[in-house]
């Protein structure tokens, strides 16, 4: 089997887990959960034998300059990212009924990798002649997963404040949900993480820059669009310095990852480039 099937079947195993975690979300039923998480389980490592396995094939060897040329392997990394952040979250803080909210942007994310497939490596422009882009991605795509998750436990967050103001029954609605004091400390600690990605990833950038322009700063759209996620969610860090917390803090979290996703998808579709945030 070659990399590009594995990556196909891990594409359709995150599908798979979310429409049981969808299921379990409607029924309540503690097995559905249980079948999703193994289901997610068996999506990353078939996704991670599918990355190695593309690292393997053009060069007979796993190299330590990974693949990275075409969007393809962009979405790829970052949604093995977000995976391993999904199960980290399960494994370590045992967080119940994340998998509904928070799949989803790794599903995306392979879905995006399917439309922009190549079954080939793409040959390395001159400026990709090095491992900045390597640093650069991986350390953008872990920032990327982490906003991902402070986006979707804001999402629990206002689902759950919104039927206790109404006083509606939160039980039938989030029975399994984590509590909402638990669920605002992570988007406050995901946000911060990300951020500090986010600031590696410029840094990263800007030798990037100097190694292939002879520049720190050579006003390339990929580095004008990367400056502009980075100063949503440094309003976002400054925000929540001020003690903005709970349904507004959670807002805050959604509204600058959707900006940072518009951005994401603009960037890529209007100018066309090989790597991304």
């Amino acid at each position: 089997m070659t990399s590009a099937s594995f990556l196909t079947i891990s594409t359709l195993a995150y599908v798979a887990a979310w429409i049981v975690f969808v299921s379990h979300f409607c029924t309540r039923q503690k097995r559905l959960e249980d079948i999703g998480n193994y289901l997610v389980a068996s999506a990353f490592l078939i996704h991670t034998a599918g990355m190695l396995l593309r690292w393997h094939e053009p060069y007979g060897f796993i190299r330590v300059q990974s693949p990275i040329g075409i969007p393809y392997e962009v979405f790829v990394v970052s949604s093995w990212v977000v995976a391993a952040n999904f199960l980290h979250l399960f494994i370590r803080s045992k967080l119940n009924c994340t998998g509904v909210f928070t799949v989803p942007f790794a599903m995306m994310g392979m879905t995006l990798a399917e439309i922009n497939k190549k079954s080939d490596i793409a040959a390395a422009w001159p400026s990709m002649d090095s491992n900045w882009p390597v640093y650069y991605v991986w350390s953008s795509s872990i920032a990327y997963a982490a906003f991902a998750i402070a986006c979707s436990v804001s999402i629990m967050f206002i689902i759950i404040s919104k039927y206790q103001n109404a006083g509606g029954n939160t039980l039938s609605i989030a029975s399994s949900f984590p509590p909402a004091e638990i669920l605002d400390c992570i988007n406050r600690r995901k946000i911060r993480t990300g951020f500090v990605w986010l600031t590696l990833s410029l840094i990263i950038g800007a030798f990037w820059s100097n190694f292939a322009w002879g520049t720190f700063w050579a006003g390339t759209p990929l580095e004008i669009w990367s400056l502009l996620g980075w100063l949503i969610y440094f309003c976002a860090v400054w925000r929540s310095r001020r003690e903005i917390e709970g349904v507004w803090a959670s807002w805050q979290s959604i509204a600058s990852f959707l900006v940072f996703i518009v951005i994401f998808a603009a960037f890529h579709q209007l100018f066309r480039v090989t790597v991304c945030y």
